[in-house]
């Protein structure tokens, strides 16, 4: 009876301390992917490996990224994924190491003849095709904020598709996206021929998983996340996973 009563107490005890950690963003494979697919996203899979060792769930879900960033400021979610530090430096927690390195490319459809070679190139695109409420690097910000007239934005979770569909479309001359994340885009699609990389920013970026700080346990997954991850990387699974979406690790 006792040990009955003492199996009871220890289930208990590990149900009030297993969490449910939800993380939103809009899809950005190979960071995070289709929850669906058994290729969620190396982000997610390293995440669900180093969370579930810990005893906590993880509920990885897509959003609209502007929706995702304002619920975890909000506190209504635990955390966002593949933010850089510019997007997430007002109400959230990060890791010490990054998730990944953003370089910024600019595609055009296969054959045309506008190349980037700085800032002052792109204005002699018709429309350059970004997402809404995406922070890029210095420069690439810049531009947008002074040149709206040039700027085609897309919005929700189907963004980038929308932004490949239109320069295929010939309605916008480029889009401006993280290199990884194009390639893998426009493949899946079906566009992997039709574009190609008209160059790229010097600028590279680092990518987190950000956690919400209103979460009274933000500091906590943190930790958790650092030292998994830390063992990932040492153990050589990082790098198995990172296989699996044809990506190299960047430290």
């Amino acid at each position: 009876m006792k040990l009955g009563l003492s199996i009871l107490l220890l289930l208990g005890s590990f149900s009030v301390m297993a969490d449910t950690i939800t993380i939103k963003a809009d899809q950005w494979c190979p960071y995070n992917c289709d929850p669906k697919s058994d290729k969620p996203g190396y982000i997610i899979e390293a995440a669900k490996i180093i969370f579930e060792k810990a005893g906590h769930k993880i509920d990885y879900q897509t959003l609209a990224w502007a929706r995702a960033l304002k619920e975890a400021k909000d506190g209504t979610i635990t955390a966002v994924v593949g933010a850089n530090a510019e997007e997430v430096k007002d109400g959230f927690v990060l890791p010490k190491m990054s998730q990944g390195l953003n370089v910024f490319a600019f595609f055009t459809k296969k054959g045309a003849s506008w190349k980037y070679t700085g800032p002052d190139s792109l204005k002699q695109l018709k429309l350059l095709g970004t997402i809404a409420d995406y922070s890029y690097n210095d420069e690439i910000n810049a531009f947008i904020k002074d040149n709206k007239p040039l700027i085609d934005q897309a919005s929700g979770e189907t963004a980038l598709d929308q932004c490949m569909k239109k320069l295929n479309a010939d309605r916008i001359t480029a889009v401006v996206e993280d290199r990884n994340v194009f390639n893998l885009a426009a493949a899946n699609a079906g566009f992997k021929d039709a574009f190609e990389e008209a160059g790229s920013s010097a600028e590279k970026i680092k990518l987190y998983i950000a956690f919400s700080a209103k979460n009274p346990k933000a500091k906590e997954y943190v930790s958790i996340f650092e030292k998994g991850w830390a063992e990932l990387r040492k153990s050589g699974e990082l790098k198995k996973i990172l296989d699996k979406y044809n990506s190299k690790d960047w430290e």
